[in-house]
């Protein structure tokens, strides 16, 4: 009986070897495709963990308004150069008022997304009505203002009218070109700051000769500059001249393209 049951406990032995050794093939194959697809499923974590992590930061609106922007980042940044015209001739400051008058009667129609558009956004805007010339002598771009996303209307400055809102309809209609840029360096909290700073200003003087440390006088363009200069210390100024005009916000490497319309 010992000896069958020593027999038996050996057969099984050998059995259990032949089985393992048949099969270490398939084992030890699969073990690369188990560790590659943990791999992959780690990584899918971590990058839905990253995503997460982003949206938690801000809230759902902003967040899907700075989705909408890179997209319209990336496909109007072939056209930025195009915007950004040589030959830039700065007038002297008693010229300025006058040419930023200027804006006349609405003649365009421009169908633009506002929905992508938030806190300290700025808009840029070129030639106004069709019987006047695009043209003016600190750039291409004529005038400026930056958007106030609780009031869904721009803050700005012009001549006789110190610093004041102007409408979405007013930027529909007056200019035959209109542009938007971001500061995304800029976190949202930072861009409401700014926009808390411009409404301070709301009433007070236009005068196109101040300098840009000169706080008490205002032009459209000096108002995001000081704005993101003082509440989220980024400098929008490309050229750090005495002035900011449109052309200098926009061709600052802190300021990106996201919205381009033509009438």
């Amino acid at each position: 009986m010992l000896k069958k049951a020593k027999f038996l406990s050996l057969g099984f032995l050998l059995a259990f070897a032949t089985s393992a050794y048949a099969s270490s093939g398939s084992i030890s194959g699969s073990l690369p495709d188990e560790m590659n697809n943990k791999a992959a499923v780690e990584k899918e974590m971590s990058i839905k963990d990253q995503l997460k992590r982003q949206a938690e930061k801000q809230p759902k609106s902003e967040e899907l308004k700075i989705s909408n922007r890179i997209k319209l980042h990336s496909t109007e940044e072939m056209n930025a150069e195009t915007l950004k015209k040589e030959g830039k001739v700065l007038s002297s400051p008693n010229e300025m008022p006058s040419i930023q008058a200027s804006v006349t009667t609405a003649s365009y129609n421009h169908n633009i997304n506002w929905n992508v558009w938030g806190y300290g956004d700025i808009i840029l805007g070129n030639g106004p009505s069709s019987g006047s010339s695009s043209s003016v002598p600190y750039g291409y771009y004529r005038h400026g203002a930056t958007y106030d996303d609780y009031y869904g209307n721009f803050i700005s400055a012009m001549p006789n009218k110190g610093v004041y809102r102007e409408s979405k309809r007013f930027w529909e209609t007056n200019y035959k070109e209109v542009v938007g840029y971001w500061v995304p360096d800029a976190s949202l909290d930072q861009r409401e700051k700014v926009i808390s700073y411009l409404r301070q200003q709301m009433g007070e003087p236009y005068d196109w000769s101040s300098s840009k440390t000169n706080y008490d006088e205002w032009y459209c363009t000096k108002l995001p500059y000081v704005g993101y200069k003082i509440k989220a210390s980024i400098d929008i100024d490309s050229n750090g001249g005495y002035w900011v005009t449109p052309d200098n916000i926009a061709d600052d490497g802190q300021t990106y393209l996201f919205m381009r319309s033509e009438g």
